[in-house]
């Protein structure tokens, strides 16, 4: 049995201002040079001749200055059938149980859009704590593919004003952090997971559940 409770914070953020003075001023005059006498032919210097280094080759490009590009992790690790259904799409350990994880919400869904089409469904958010559950298991604590899970006693709070519906898909940030229940295994195969979303800094979501892994045999 699944308990799923969902809570909306209708509390707006109270909104920072920010104040600053600047001032500044600036003049500049810019005078051409004057045309050079035609030297003769015969004192012209070589440097009308090729020199032997070629300005115009390019310089090889280091792929570890190349911009990161943006995909959506394996659908496997989520356990969806299609990356279109995928909203994660990276991760970094940034301690010894702690995670920051990038997910997108795309701007319309057949499922997880309010029905005037303003808001993502709160419920989107509960997909997303799943499927960084589920991520986290196989990709970052070694359960195999293949496995199942039960989840349960998801607790879930939203704020609706966060989940507004922009003229561009919705890019977020994950803070996920696990709790084994049963310290002494190899694997965590029962564990707490406690995750909050932001968007441009503002909390969007927390939530909580509890995973429990399933061999494929049970």
């Amino acid at each position: 049995m699944t308990l799923l409770t969902v809570h909306q914070d209708n509390h707006p953020t109270p909104a920072t201002t920010a104040t600053g003075t600047g001032t500044g001023t600036g003049t500049g005059t810019a005078t051409g040079p004057r045309p050079a006498a035609e030297s003769d032919p015969a004192t012209r210097t070589s440097t009308e001749t090729k020199t032997g280094t070629d300005t115009s080759a390019k310089t090889p490009v280091d792929p570890a200055r190349m911009p990161r590009l943006t995909t959506t992790v394996p659908r496997e690790y989520v356990h969806r059938s299609t990356l279109a259904e995928v909203f994660l799409t990276g991760c970094e350990q940034t301690g010894d149980t702690r995670y920051t994880l990038t997910a997108q919400w795309p701007r319309a869904h057949t499922f997880f859009t309010t029905p005037d089409g303003t808001h993502h469904h709160p419920l989107q958010a509960a997909e997303t704590i799943r499927q960084t559950g589920l991520y986290l298991a196989h990709a970052e604590l070694g359960i195999p593919l293949g496995h199942h899970f039960l989840m349960r006693n998801l607790h879930l709070t939203t704020h609706p004003q966060h989940l507004t519906i922009g003229p561009t898909p919705t890019d977020l940030t994950l803070t996920a952090t696990y709790t084994p229940h049963h310290s002494h295994t190899k694997r965590p195969t029962d564990f707490t997971m406690h995750i909050t979303i932001t968007r441009n800094g503002h909390p969007t979501a927390t939530g909580t559940g509890r995973f429990t892994c399933l061999t494929p045999t049970t």
